[in-house]
């Protein structure tokens, strides 16, 4: 599985390149985004959702609600699972019948489930660059993803 480098300067940058990433996505695509508070992670995922046809002003954190349901595009599912600790936990909240065929899925936080994903899942880690505003942003994305392979 390729792994890709990108440094955003920008919240608008980093929306972007999220748009990209949603826009090459197929139903049943599973993304994981790693990172620490203020790291970009929702921002990143409102451009995905806008990669989907989904409007990115409806796109908030669902930190204390685990999970929301966007339909007004194509459908995505944006779980976070900062609350949570264990497998057994999502499980026990439903939150693993999400995963379908039909829909995108982005997890942020997503330590408690990711071992239950194989090569498949996409990974994303974002990191706050030398400044305020940067972003050093690495994705494994699997070869049949139409993710153009150009690093920025």
């Amino acid at each position: 599985m390729p792994k890709l480098f990108f440094r955003t300067v920008s919240e608008k940058e980093t929306e972007a390149l999220g748009e990209r990433l949603g826009a090459a996505l197929q139903d049943g695509a599973v993304v994981l985004i790693d990172g620490e508070i203020g790291a970009g992670k929702t921002c990143f995922t409102r451009g995905l959702a806008k990669g989907l046809g989904i409007d990115p002003k409806d796109v908030a954190s669902p930190t204390f609600t685990l999970v929301h349901e966007h339909k007004d595009g194509r459908r995505l599912y944006h779980m976070d699972l900062y609350r949570l600790s264990s497998l057994e936990e999502a499980e026990e909240g439903g939150l693993m019948e999400y995963f379908s065929e039909d829909a995108v899925a982005v997890v942020e936080w997503p330590a408690p489930i990711a071992g239950v994903f194989g090569p498949d899942a996409i990974r994303v880690g974002i990191t706050v660059g030398e400044s305020d505003d940067v972003r050093d942003i690495n994705m494994d994305i699997p070869e049949d993803v139409a993710f153009g392979r150009e690093g920025k």
